[in-house]
């Protein structure tokens, strides 16, 4: 007797730009419902408005909601300040006031660069948060793993990007067994984030390696973390 099983792959990848919000393309700008601590859905989609428009609100996942908003530059001016005004925000019944979110658009000429010398060639220091290393965690927890990417020559400085990656993956013997190849990581207002949910997976030690792609080169962060899933008995 054979038994099937369909793989189901769920989108919910984040890429939050509004700190790397470029004219001249679009760009997506995300508002967290965050209710008691955690992301709950509203009981409709809220609305937005930028500089007396409103655009077209999307829900990316639980709690989380965008907008696409494209950077022309004859409506926007590069590192002038602007805000997202987001309205009809209920939850439970309950209408709560206007929330006023700003962002600021990078010159065109940072993301549009057709000079090769112009590449950036700095190397971040990597950290990682969230789990330890060889934490032991009960399947049903759920973790948020945070990536730091520390800039050079100093302490409280990071770099948001949009190539980070992260793999996980178990070993057995001399064999790498991949549970999840390269997925993208989410992409936050101060740094890029995964989450770990341990519902599904069965107790054994699992590692992720991190992969940068930054300046044309791509860098590969192997056993960055590993940790356990144990019963919860």
């Amino acid at each position: 007797m054979c038994t099937w099983y369909i793989e189901t792959v769920y989108d919910d990848h984040i890429d939050d730009e509004r700190v790397t919000f470029y004219l001249g393309k679009d760009n997506k700008i995300f508002f967290y419902s965050v209710i008691n601590g955690k992301l709950e859905n509203l009981d409709q989609l809220p609305t937005c408005t930028i500089n007396g428009t409103g655009y077209t609100v999307n829900q990316k996942t639980k709690g989380v909601y965008y907008v696409t908003v494209n950077g022309d530059e004859s409506n926007f001016v590069s590192y002038t300040e602007y805000n997202d005004i987001w309205s009809d925000i209920v939850y439970n019944g309950n209408t709560r006031p206007d929330v006023k979110l700003r962002f600021v658009p990078i010159d065109a000429d940072k993301y549009y660069n057709f000079n090769i010398d112009a590449l950036d060639d700095t190397r971040y220091g990597l950290s990682l948060s969230g789990i330890k290393v060889g934490e032991g965690l009960q399947q049903g927890e759920q973790r948020k793993v945070n990536i730091l990417l520390r800039k050079p020559y100093t302490v409280s400085e990071y770099y948001v990007s949009n190539s980070v990656y992260y793999k996980l993956y178990v070993k057995q013997g001399p064999a790498i067994i991949d549970i999840f190849d390269w997925q993208p990581a989410n992409k936050a207002l101060n740094n890029n984030y995964f989450t770990i949910d341990t519902t599904w997976m069965v107790p054994q030690r699992y590692f992720v390696d991190i992969k940068i792609e930054t300046n044309g080169e791509t860098t590969l962060h192997s056993n960055e973390l590993h940790f356990d899933v144990v019963n919860k008995a």
